[in-house]
């Protein structure tokens, strides 16, 4: 079972980033209902639980998510596993994100950057970054949050974490949208979707895919806003995981003009169409 256990937990970035979320979680749950605490060390229960936890959040089940996460923390804690326990932390920040609990999301993430700035973790202190200014975006503090991101960049580019590089590009591009400059916000969500292609990450496609999406109704280009939320959809549709609250919220926000110009019927045919295309199909019109 802790040989299980531990490859099954080894595999959480692939399966997150690659979008095997309820894959992952079946060969996570079931062990972990079967361990009890004599039979697996806390150190690799901690990082099971934290696996499990992460994937079901990103399915949008957030009181599991909870629940699992809550675990990891306290058996991470239990192996005095500092660095595991700021992730737990970290990622406890984005459950109360994702469903729109903005305050509480930047008070776990404030405490998570105190603690990874105390150990050094520069990959800590970097995630934690993206993920306040994200908060605050959603606040409105566009100022705090492109410095965030801009410092988080940094960073992600020193470790040569191209993940949390084309986060943060993202994010960038997002601020530039609401900040009214379209060229640079088209740029930047360009540089995230190639990196995101280039890892395979079909969830942060389907985020940037959004972006864009944001930005052409930003232009008056309801059509295209359509047909990139059209393929978005197919793509959270295969993976199973929805838009997160925040996020959908702020997309309806910024095509919303662009779809009342260009009327339901119009509208519906367009986002269709989106979701007709393939993913590859998809990455070449956002590129266009």
């Amino acid at each position: 079972m802790e040989l299980g256990m531990r490859l099954a937990g080894a595999l959480e970035r692939f399966w997150f980033t690659r979008g095997y979320l309820s894959e992952g979680r079946e060969w996570l749950e079931h062990p972990l209902l079967r361990a009890s605490a004599l039979e697996v060390p806390p150190a690799v229960r901690a990082q099971a639980f934290s696996a499990v936890g992460l994937l079901a959040n990103t399915q949008g089940d957030h009181s599991q998510a909870t629940r699992w996460l809550e675990q990891g923390l306290m058996c991470y804690r239990e192996a005095d596993d500092l660095v595991g326990a700021v992730r737990a932390l970290t990622t406890l920040g984005g459950v109360a994100y994702d469903q729109g609990d903005l305050r509480g999301a930047l008070e776990r993430w404030e405490e998570s950057l105190a603690q990874a700035r105390a150990m050094g973790d520069l990959g800590e202190v970097a995630r934690a970054l993206g993920n306040m200014g994200e908060a605050e975006y959603h606040l409105g503090d566009l100022a705090s949050a492109a410095a965030r991101h801009t410092e988080a960049l940094a960073l992600a580019r020193q470790l040569g974490r191209t993940n949390l590089e084309a986060f943060q590009l993202g994010d960038l591009g997002n601020v530039a949208r609401q900040q009214g400059d379209l060229v640079r916000a088209t740029a930047l969500h360009r540089q995230a979707l190639e990196l995101k292609h280039a890892l395979g990450a079909r969830r942060q496609i389907a985020i940037t895919l959004e972006d864009l999406a944001g930005v052409a109704g930003a232009e008056g280009r309801g059509e295209r806003a359509a047909s990139l939320l059209g393929a978005a959809s197919a793509v959270r549709e295969t993976i199973g995981t929805p838009q997160i609250v925040p996020e959908r919220l702020a997309t309806e926000q910024a095509v919303a003009a662009a779809r009342a110009a260009l009327g339901e019927e119009a509208w519906a045919a367009a986002f269709t169409a989106g979701r007709a295309l393939s993913l590859e199909q998809a990455i070449i019109y956002a590129l266009q």
